[in-house]
């Protein structure tokens, strides 16, 4: 597939640009656009793809998002690890284990492509196993090593009063 050269960032994301110039797309016939995919095997999984392109070999993934700052956040490669998990199963074609993301900025209308290395199928699987766990109460959440994280979390308050805030 490709070489990938891995940049950390400062949310402490990882993402992985293309050693080679990044002309996939360009050069790549449009496959799926906002089609929705379901699949029951390995879990249940319903995800909607903004773009997906096929370059010949296999598929890849383009996911658009609109936002102030040109940056991924982990619910980007969550999200576009399923949709690649559910791509997968539905249509039995391989597709790359990365991804891009296309952050357009709303006011300044400026694009920035970046391209992110997905989670495996196990590690999805995991995470939806973990995610049910933790809703069913069978499982007790972690803390978070970044801070910040809990600044906008949405359950901060729920966690503060079970002791769960971050050192």
């Amino acid at each position: 597939m490709v070489s990938f050269r891995s940049i950390a960032s400062k949310s402490g994301i990882r993402t992985y640009k293309p050693l080679e110039s990044s002309s996939e797309l360009a050069g790549s016939r449009l496959a799926f656009a906002e089609q929705l995919f379901v699949i029951r095997h390995p879990l249940k999984l319903v995800v909607r793809v903004d773009r997906v392109y096929d370059n010949g070999r296999y598929l890849v993934l383009l996911e658009l998002k609109t936002r102030l700052t040109h940056e991924i956040y982990p619910a980007d490669l969550i999200e576009l690890s399923a949709q690649r998990l559910a791509v997968h199963h539905s249509t039995k074609r391989e597709v790359a284990d990365y991804g891009y993301v296309l952050l357009l900025h709303p006011f300044l209308r400026t694009q920035t492509l970046r391209l992110v290395k997905l989670f495996s199928e196990e590690t999805v699987i995991a995470m939806a196993r973990r995610r049910q766990r933790l809703l069913g109460g069978l499982t007790a959440p972690t803390r978070t090593t970044v801070r910040t994280r809990c600044t906008r979390c949405e359950y901060r308050h729920e966690c503060r009063s079970l002791d769960v805030e971050p050192k």
